[in-house]
C-alpha cells in the first residue's frame, strides 16, 4: 500500500492510500495544534459540543439519524497526542459504495455532516454554544480527568511524563483540570472554537478504494470552501535531549494494594534520526514484547513485579518503563529493571533475543494494513515529521539492524525520572495479589 499526498491550499492536505482490502472507506478530519496546558483541554471541550448539533441536525439525536440513513456511518472524535502536537477532528468509517444500493451517495453525505458539524454547529445568537450542551460537555470532560486518576496504571504513565517533560508541551495533559474545565464560561469556549477552526493547519486522511482525485473533487465542494486561512500557526517538534542533570525522583501516595513504578529516560533518538530502528529494536529487546528481557527476568524469573513493560515514543524519543509492583520490592525492582538496560548495553543480547526482536516488530508492521486506523497512524505520524517510509521499507530497515547497532543506541539511553505511586493498602484494582 503507498501513499499520495496533494497539497490543496496552503493550510489544507490531503493525504490517501488507495485500497480494496475494507468493505468500509475511513476519511478523518484533522487539525494540528501546538499543546499548550490551557488552550488545549479547551479545545478539546469546544471540539465536543460541535458534536451534539449543528443549523441542519439540530439535536445529536438527527445527527444520528442521518447517520443511520448512510448506511450506518459512524463519525468519532479524534484526539491524538503526537510529540508536541495536539491533533483534534474527526473520523468516519462509512460502507463502501460497492455494497450499497449506488442510489446514497455515503460518501458525500457524510462529508456533508463533518462539514456541518465543524462549520455550522448549533448556537445561541450571540454566537456562543448552548449552555446545556456546555454543561453536558464539561461533565463528561471532568469524568475523564477523574477516570484518569482511577486507572492508578495509565495515571502512574502519565505522572511520570509530567514530571520528566514539566515545561515542555509533552508534559501537559490534554484533558486539563477538573477546576479550569468547570471556570470555562460560553464566551471563552466560543472564542476557543473559532481560533481552532480558524487559525491551524487541516489534514486529511482517506483510506479506500476512490483515487486521490476523486476525494479531491468531494473536498474541494464539502470542506475547502471553510478553510480560508492563508497562513497558520505551527507547531515545533522538538526531541528530548540524551543529557540529564540530575535524575528526578517523585513517590506519591495512594490507597491500592499495588505500588505503580514508572521509569522515564531521555534516548536523544526519534524517528527523523538515522537510528530510529535500531532503537525500535532495542526498546523491543528491553521491555517491548512478551519475551523481553523486563518480561523474562524481572517478571518471570525473579518475580518482582505483576508486569513489566517498556514503551518508546518515536516522535519525542523518550522511552518509559511501566510496572506494577508490591511496595516493598520497589528497590531490587529498580535495580533489576536498569540492570536488564545494562545487560544490553554490554551486549549481552543473544542472537535468538534479537531475532525474536526483529521478527517480533516486523510482525506489528504487518499487522497495520490489516486495520485502517492504525494504517492512518503509521503515516500520519510519518507524514508530520516528513519521513517518506512505506511499511515494507520499514520492515527491511528493521531486518537490516544488527547486535552493534542495538549496542550503540542503548549506549544512549539515560534515566532521567523515577516515579513511584506508592500503594499504601487499599483494593486491588488489577485483580492480582
Amino acid at each position: 500500500m503507498y501513499l499520495k499526498r496533494k497539497k490543496l491550499s496552503p493550510s489544507l492536505s490531503l493525504s490517501a492510500v488507495q485500497t480494496d482490502t475494507f468493505k468500509t472507506e475511513t476519511l478523518s478530519v484533522s487539525i494540528v495544534t501546538p499543546t499548550d496546558r490551557k488552550q488545549s483541554p479547551a479545545s478539546l471541550l469546544a471540539l465536543s459540543i460541535l458534536k451534539r448539533g449543528t443549523q441542519k441536525y439540530k439535536m445529536q439525536q438527527e445527527i444520528n439519524l442521518r447517520l443511520d440513513e448512510l448506511y450506518a456511518t459512524s463519525i468519532s472524535l479524534k484526539t491524538q497526542r503526537l510529540g508536541n502536537a495536539n491533533i483534534l477532528g474527526f473520523v468516519a468509517e462509512m460502507l463502501c459504495e460497492a455494497y450499497t444500493d449506488g442510489k446514497t451517495d455515503v460518501f458525500g453525505g457524510t462529508l456533508d455532516v463533518i462539514a456541518e458539524m465543524l462549520f455550522h454547529p448549533l448556537q445561541e445568537e450571540n454566537g456562543t454554544f448552548l449552555a446545556p450542551y456546555i454543561e453536558s460537555e464539561k461533565n463528561n470532560q471532568c469524568d475523564a480527568i477523574e477516570a484518569q486518576i482511577n486507572n492508578p496504571r495509565a495515571y502512574a504513565a502519565m505522572r511520570c511524563r509530567e514530571i520528566m517533560f514539566a515545561g515542555d508541551p509533552y508534559g501537559v495533559n490534554l484533558l486539563g483540570k477538573t477546576e479550569e474545565i468547570r471556570a470555562l464560561n460560553a464566551k471563552e469556549l466560543a472564542a476557543c472554537y473559532h481560533d481552532l477552526i480558524g487559525s491551524y493547519r487541516y489534514e486529511i486522511f482517506y483510506i479506500g478504494p476512490r483515487s486521490i482525485e476523486n476525494v479531491e473533487k468531494y473536498l474541494k465542494e464539502y470542506i475547502l470552501p471553510y478553510i480560508k486561512q492563508e497562513t497558520y500557526r505551527e507547531v515545533v517538534q522538538t526531541v528530548a535531549p540524551d543529557e540529564v542533570s540530575e535524575i528526578r525522583r517523585v513517590t506519591e501516595d495512594m490507597p491500592l494494594a499495588q505500588g505503580k513504578l514508572s521509569l522515564g529516560f531521555r534516548t536523544g533518538v526519534n524517528l527523523q534520526s538515522p537510528d530510529f530502528y535500531a532503537m525500535l529494536v532495542m526498546n523491543e529487546i528491553y521491555g517491548g514484547s512478551p519475551v523481553s528481557k523486563l518480561f523474562m527476568n524481572v517478571r518471570e524469573r525473579l518475580s518482582l513485579c505483576y508486569y513489566c513493560s517498556s514503551s518508546y515514543d518515536i516522535v519525542k524519543g523518550a522511552l518509559f518503563v511501566s510496572s506494577g509492583i508490591s511496595p516493598q520490592n520497589k528497590p531490587m525492582a529498580e535495580r533489576e529493571i536498569l540492570k536488564q538496560l545494562d545487560e544490553i548495553k554490554c551486549g549481552k543480547v543473544t542472537t535468538a533475543e534479537l531475532e525474536a526482536a526483529k521478527h517480533s516488530l516486523c510482525n506489528s508492521y504487518r499487522a497495520l494494513a490489516d486495520s485502517p486506523a492504525l494504517l492512518e497512524g503509521y503515516y500520519f505520524c510519518r507524514g508530520e515529521l516528513l519521513v517518506d517510509c512505506t511499511i515494507e521499507e520499514c520492515m527491511e530497515r528493521i531486518r537490516d539492524v544488527v547486535l552493534d547497532d542495538v549496542i550503540r543506541v542503548a549506549a544512549g539511553v539515560t534515566l532521567d525520572t523515577v516515579y513511584f505511586l506508592n500503594g499504601n493498602g487499599g483494593e486491588n484494582e488489577d485483580g492480582i495479589d
